[in-house]
Order: structure tokens, then sequence, then C-alpha cells
């Protein structure tokens, strides 16, 4: 599972289909039926179409980080904010978002205790391997959220995450 942290995105009123087997997206629809008929006829008509196509709204921005939910919830406690209580969604203004990004990465060490590059964990009997999470990774991560946030700013949109 993952998390993925974006700028807010708002409706253009128009509407795609993406096919998953030429990876290509067919776009401008001025509605939703509009958009699922041509995405039909699309599937008739597509020789290597076999998993369908997708159909949605299109939005004006498409900005966004993805997370592991373990590398989520170690950025989102060095910034000192919170995914959320239940289900880790949420929003904040570009300016929280930006400013916890910069504080956290003000700091000489992140992680009080970084996982190394590879260990072994014991989980319910079995044995498994953990890919290791260090300062640097964190740095990354946040620093894209910086950079997202600072994009989100210039919009003047939150950021989002879910």
């Amino acid at each position: 599972m993952s998390i993925t942290v974006a700028i807010e995105a708002l409706p253009t009123n128009t509407f795609e289909f993406y096919c998953y087997e030429v990876e290509q997206s067919f776009s401008d629809y001025t509605s939703y039926e509009a958009a699922k008929i041509a995405a039909t006829a699309h599937q008739q008509e597509c020789d290597t179409c076999s998993h369908g196509v997708c159909v949605s709204a299109q939005v004006d921005v498409d900005e966004s980080v993805n997370l592991s939910n373990r590398n989520a919830q170690i950025v989102f406690q060095a910034m000192g904010l919170s995914l959320g209580e239940e289900d880790w969604t949420g929003n904040l203004p570009a300016e929280t978002v930006l400013g916890a990004a910069l504080l956290a990465l003000a700091n000489d060490k992140i992680l009080d205790n970084p996982v190394s590059p590879i260990s072994e964990a014991t989980h319910a009997g079995g044995v498994f391997f953990v890919e290791g999470f260090t300062d640097e990774d964190v740095r990354l991560r946040l620093q894209w959220i910086a950079d997202l946030a600072t994009e989100a700013m210039n919009l003047g949109r939150s950021i989002t995450w879910g």
C-alpha cells in the first residue's frame, strides 16, 4: 500500500480514457458518457485491448509524490505532521507543509534509528527482509515534498494525501 501526497487538483470539465495496452490517453471529451462511448468503440477496434480502458475526469494539475505507508509515516513524523488518525488522508495549506519540510531538512540528524540497507526481521514466526531507510532517503523525500509544496503555493493550492 502507499500514500500519495499531491497538489490539490481541480476538475477541468473534460474526460479522457486510457488504453493500458497501447499506453495511450484519448482526451478532451466533454462528458463522461462521451468518453465511455469512445472507450467502448476503441475496445472493439483495438486488437490488443484485452484489459479494458479507464475513463476518468481530467484535472488541471497532476503532480504528486508516492510513498510506501512506512516511508510516508517516517517522512510525516520528521516534518512533525500527522497522516491522520485512522485513514491516513488529509490536507494542509501548502505553506504549512513547505515550512515543516524545510525545518525537517534543516536538522542534522532526522532518524533516531536508521534501518540498515538490508536487515532481517521476524514476524509471526517467519523471517523477512526489510529494505533500509537512511537520513539521506528521508531527505530526498522531504525535498520532493518541499518542491511539491512550493509548486502548490505558486498555484494557490493546498497539499492533499491519501
